[in-house]
C-alpha cells in the first residue's frame, strides 16, 4: 500500500492533469471484511473481545496514514486567532480528502455521486442502476477490488450471465452494478516486453528470455533490500572497474541460484533461468514490492527507471 508521500505525489500529479482520482486498497477492505466476520463469529459464540480488538486495530490501521497531515503543528491553540484556526482546519480538511483510502461504502458513494442524470426536460427514463465497469492489464487487482466490495456488503449479492464466459455482472447494491471485465492487453502502449512481464501480464513461467525483467527489478529494489529477503549476499563489480553498486541481472541470480543450490546439469553452473522465476514471482505477486512514482513532466526530473528527463 502506497504512503503517505506517495499519495501526496500521485495527487499531484492527478490535480495537475486534470485527473478525477481518489485511492482506494482492495487489502485494506479485505482486512476490514476479515474481522468483521471474525466478530459475528466470535460474537454468537459469546466470546467478541479477541474480535472487537482485531477490528478495532485494522481500523486503526486504516486511518493512521490518513491523520498524518503535516510535519509541523500548532504548540497551542491559544496562539492562533478564530481566522487563522478556520484557515488551518480548512487546509487539514482539504489535504485529508485528495490522499484519504476510501472505504467500501464511501467508493459505492463516490460511484453514485458521479452517476450520469438525466438531462432536464428529457422525455428519456432515467435508468434505474448504474453500471461500473472495471478494465485494464491482467492481474492488476480487477478481481481484487470487486471481491473486496462484494465481500465487505452484508446482504446478498446476486449475479447475472454475462455476454461471454469471461464477462460477468455483479450487483454492489440494488442501485449499483458491477462488470468484471476480461484483462485487456495493449503491447502496442508497453514500453517493453521486460515491462510486461514484471507488471504480471505476461506468464512468468513461459518466459525465455529472463535477463530484461531481472535488471528491472536488480534496479528498482535495493540491494541491501534483497540480500535480507533472500539471506544472500550480491557480489557486484567494484566502483573502481566501472561498476555503479547496483547489481545488474546476471548478479542477481548467480547469487539467488546459489543462495538457494539452482545448478544446471552437466557443467554446474548457476541456474539464472530458474532463479528468474522465482524472484520474478516474488516480485508479481508482491514479496518484493515496488511503488511507481508519477511520470516525470519536467526537464531535469527522473523518469520512474532513474534516467533523466531531456528537452
Amino acid at each position: 500500500m502506497m504512503t503517505l508521500e506517495q499519495r501526496e505525489l500521485w495527487a499531484d500529479y492527478f490535480e495537475e492533469h486534470g485527473i478525477s482520482y481518489r485511492f482506494f486498497s482492495a487489502h485494506l477492505a479485505k482486512e476490514r471484511n476479515e474481522a468483521r466476520l471474525l466478530e459475528e463469529d466470535e460474537v454468537s459464540e459469546g466470546e467478541s473481545d479477541d474480535a472487537e480488538d482485531l477490528a478495532e486495530e485494522t481500523e486503526q490501521k486504516m486511518n493512521l496514514q490518513e491523520k498524518q497531515l503535516a510535519d509541523e503543528e500548532w504548540s497551542s491553540e491559544e496562539d492562533i486567532d478564530d481566522e487563522s484556526r478556520k484557515e488551518l482546519q480548512s487546509a487539514k480538511t482539504e489535504s485529508e480528502l485528495r490522499t484519504k483510502i476510501l472505504d467500501v461504502e464511501e467508493l459505492e458513494e463516490l460511484f453514485l455521486a458521479n452517476a450520469p442524470q438525466p438531462e432536464e426536460g428529457s422525455d428519456k427514463p432515467q435508468k434505474d442502476k448504474t453500471i461500473i465497469g472495471l478494465v485494464g492489464y491482467p492481474n492488476v487487482g480487477k478481481s481484487s477490488t470487486i471481491n473486496a466490495l462484494l465481500g465487505a456488503k452484508k446482504v446478498s449479492v446476486s449475479a447475472t450471465p454475462g455476454k461471454t464466459k469471461h464477462f460477468q455482472t455483479l450487483y454492489l447494491s440494488p442501485n449499483l452494478l458491477l462488470c468484471d471485465c476480461p484483462g485487456l492487453v495493449f503491447p502496442n502502449f508497453a514500453s517493453t516486453k521486460a515491462e510486461l512481464v514484471v507488471n504480471g501480464v505476461l506468464p512468468i513461467d513461459q518466459l525465455r528470455e529472463f535477463t530484461g525483467p531481472a535488471g528491472l527489478v536488480a534496479h528498482r529494489i535495493p540491494k541491501h533490500f534483497l540480500e535480507a529477503v533472500y539471506g544472500m549476499k550480491i557480489y557486484t563489480r567494484p566502483v573502481e572497474e566501472g561498476g555503479t553498486g547496483i547489481p545488474n541481472a546476471n548478479e542477481l541470480l548467480r547469487a539467488y541460484a546459489r543462495a538457494r543450490g539452482f545448478a544446471t546439469q552437466g557443467l554446474g553452473q548457476p541456474d539464472e533461468s530458474r532463479a528468474a522465476r522465482y524472484i520474478l514471482k516474488d516480485y508479481v505477486n508482491g514479496k518484493l514490492l515496488y511503488c511507481h512514482p508519477p511520470p516525470a513532466t519536467k526537464t531535469g526530473d527522473e523518469d520512474t527507471e532513474g534516467n533523466p528527463v531531456v528537452d
